[in-house]
């Protein structure tokens, strides 16, 4: 304004021919179904990766990966619990001794031995590897396809991981109904992965001597018993993984914010992890949803998820056709960020855009907010920091008491607990604005400034992670600066900011909040694996892109918003 107040606009007479109606804004009622339809969008989106795809019937292609004709093992294979040592672990040997055989394979046994680790007077027990090569045309190294047939006491593992080894074998009779491929295929099928040290996986890396022919690994696993079959773990550099999986997988279901957490917390202590000790590239891939079965006899043949087991036999058969036809010889180097987008769109790019990435957000956010009051803006911070702390503490508080309580909850049970959640934190900062927006406090900026803050950190610390605050930090403050340009907007250009607005957040935060989710489940047979304190991280994720969607949409619906609760209060 030019220094005039309110008041004395207000006792300004008319002048000659002006009018006293506003300029005619859109319709707040289209302008709500519009946004209400972009989300729902972003939301399936978001969805789509996680997701797996429909199972192929056992009439499918000889050449094509069945699920139907996989889940024939996991009945046989995860009739009973097979610890090592067992005698149930002895019969599930001879099963895929026996299959193998049928393939018109030479199965070759590794045997050596370890402490009897479920035993109660101590001694050792003998650990066998079952193995089998499928000889390329002209090979320049190995792929292993590997998944772990044992099991702990308490369960039947059909999904740990009777469905990853009943992958691994549908796999091999598919490529060898297929054309041969050029490189060795090594079905690796181990003992022994329950108890660390993953005895089976340390034995074959440090006695046997196909592992030194071995390049790279595709590791099956499973820690629930349904969902898509996720990109967990990856050995670095990661780009030329990264590149077959994107040329091979007709569904990608791949983030690289999973695999940059795990390494940040040090592995996932599956057989993946004694390969790359020894410098075998490896791809661990495993499905999550509906991990309270985790190590219970709940793990049972009919809890497997055909969608599942579908996906997990074409990631291997894809990988290991892919992985077979190229020059396995040649260096690796360079490592990706990478996210998939809806059910087959996977991004990608290198990691050491990250930093550069975030320095076009932090100058973005120095731009739109250069005229803003800058104490508004740093008490927004606080009160966000604040919402965000206490929506999480009571996330945590709330959850610990609901996991004594239903220490095995059913998919949609926990899903409605975490929507709750999230209604929570949303109402617990929504009253948190309202009440800084009658002190003058500026919550818009101080949304957009703790983005930045996450975007540099990210990537300055852990780059793999850092697209999920750079990319929906650039939308909003895309959002936010052309919504100020352009005081009225027309229906298009709302559609459009608001598809720029709502897209990358929702689209990148939903699989990074999923699995955050799925590492917090209550984990009843194996409270090892149990991390129920991660709820609080997941509703701090949840309600950064609840705030990020917020500003950018009310900043469309209102192009002066971004300064209106401040001024408002000044003015009044």
């Amino acid at each position: 304004m030019d220094g005039r107040s309110v008041q004395d606009l207000a006792r300004r007479p008319m002048a000659a021919g002006e009018s006293t109606r506003s300029p005619p804004e859109p319709d707040s009622s289209l302008r709500r179904v519009v946004a209400a339809m972009v989300i729902g969008a972003c939301m399936a989106l978001g969805i789509a990766p996680l997701l797996p795809p429909s199972p192929a019937p056992a009439s499918a292609a000889a050449g094509e990966f069945s699920a139907d004709r996989a889940l024939r093992h996991v009945e046989v294979i995860a009739r009973e619990p097979r610890p090592i040592g067992s005698r149930a672990g002895a019969d599930a040997r001879t099963y895929l001794v026996d299959t193998l055989q049928g393939l018109g394979l030479e199965p070759v046994l590794q045997e050596t031995t370890a402490p009897d680790y479920y035993g109660a007077g101590g001694g050792s027990v003998e650990i066998v590897n079952v193995m089998a090569r499928l000889p390329g045309s002209d090979s320049t190294g190995a792929v292993a396809l590997v998944a772990h047939y044992d099991t702990v006491p308490a369960t039947p593992g059909a999904n740990d991981d009777a469905a990853g080894v009943a992958a691994v074998l549908e796999s091999a009779r598919a490529l060898l109904a297929g054309p041969q491929v050029r490189n060795d295929v090594i079905v690796l099928l181990t003992d022994g992965e329950e108890p660390a040290p993953r005895f089976g996986a340390t034995a074959f890396v440090e006695q046997h001597p196909w592992a030194d022919d071995v390049r790279v690994a595709v590791v099956l696993e499973a820690i629930g018993n349904t969902g898509a079959a996720q990109l967990v773990e990856t050995s670095r550099p990661n780009r030329g993984l990264i590149d077959a999986y994107a040329a091979s997988a007709s569904a990608p279901a791949a983030a690289s914010f999973l695999p940059g957490l795990v390494e940040a917390i040090g592995g996932s202590g599956t057989d993946t992890a004694p390969l790359m000790e020894y410098g075998i590239a490896a791809m661990h891939f495993a499905h999550l949803h509906g991990s309270p079965i985790y190590h219970t006899e709940a793990d049972d043949a009919d809890s497997v998820d055909l969608g599942s087991l579908q996906h997990h036999g074409d990631h291997a058969l894809g990988l290991a056709r892919r992985f077979g036809s190229v020059d396995l010889a040649g260096e690796r180097s360079g490592s990706d960020v990478y996210f998939t987008v809806g059910s087959g769109v996977l991004l990608r790019y290198p990691e050491s855009w990250a930093l550069p990435l975030s320095a076009v957000a932090l100058v973005g956010c120095s731009v739109v907010l250069r005229r803003r009051r800058s104490m508004g803006a740093v008490k927004a911070v606080g009160l966000i920091v604040g919402a965000l702390v206490l929506s999480g503490l009571a996330a945590m508080l709330i959850w610990r008491m609901l996991a004594g309580v239903r220490s095995s909850p059913r998919l949609g049970e926990s899903y409605a607990y975490l929507a709750a959640f999230l209604v929570m934190a949303a109402l617990i900062a929504r009253e948190l604005r309202r009440r800084g927006a009658q002190r003058g406090i500026d919550w818009v900026a101080g949304v957009l400034l703790v983005w930045t803050v996450f975007a540099v950190v990210a990537a300055v610390t852990v780059p793999a992670i850092s697209y999920v605050f750079t990319w929906p930090l650039l939308g909003a403050l895309l959002a936010v600066g052309l919504a100020r340009r352009s005081q009225r907007t027309g229906a298009l250009g709302q559609v459009a900011l608001t598809v720029v607005a709502a897209v990358p957040a929702m689209v990148l935060s939903i699989p990074v909040v999923d699995a955050l989710f799925q590492l917090a489940q209550p984990r009843p047979g194996n409270l090892d694996s149990q991390m129920l304190y991660t709820i609080g991280f997941v509703i701090v994720m949840g309600l950064l892109a609840i705030e990020l969607i917020g500003v950018g949409l009310r900043s469309i619906a209102s192009p002066d918003s971004a300064s209106a609760e401040s001024e408002s209060v000044a003015a009044g």
